[in-house]
């Protein structure tokens, strides 16, 4: 999981949303509201809307967008519950959440470098 998280306001216009994930390099931007995760936008939210709907995203905000359900993981979890729950529900990322506050977030590419430790080969 990684612990430094970049998050937006929900407030925040969707080009300043996709100007920070390309920035830092991410594709996964949690969303709050007074500190409180409401939301997650990711690059391929942002992609859809600019390639696809071609919406004015210099005007519209990321809470009009972002998705409201949002998948969630406590610090404490166990990554296989972690990793079994975006698979089954085909998502990149958990938003990692300590007593409702943004604790850090686990992607897939978390997953992938934890797998990766393990030494595994193919047929295990």
């Amino acid at each position: 999981m990684s612990t430094e998280v970049t998050s937006a306001e929900a407030d925040r216009t969707v080009r300043e949303a996709s100007d920070l994930m390309q920035a830092r390099g991410i594709r996964h931007l949690p969303v709050l509201e007074q500190g409180r995760a409401v939301g997650v936008i990711t690059w391929s939210d942002i992609n859809v809307l600019e390639s696809v709907l071609q919406v004015d995203t210099d005007r519209m905000k990321i809470g009009e967008v972002m998705s409201k359900e949002v998948a969630t993981a406590a610090p404490d979890d166990l990554l296989s519950e972690a990793a079994a729950r975006m698979a089954a529900a085909h998502i990149g990322s958990l938003l990692v959440l300590e007593e409702g506050r943004l604790a850090g977030m686990f992607t897939a590419t978390d997953a992938v470098r934890a797998l990766a430790s393990l030494d595994l080969s193919m047929r295990s």
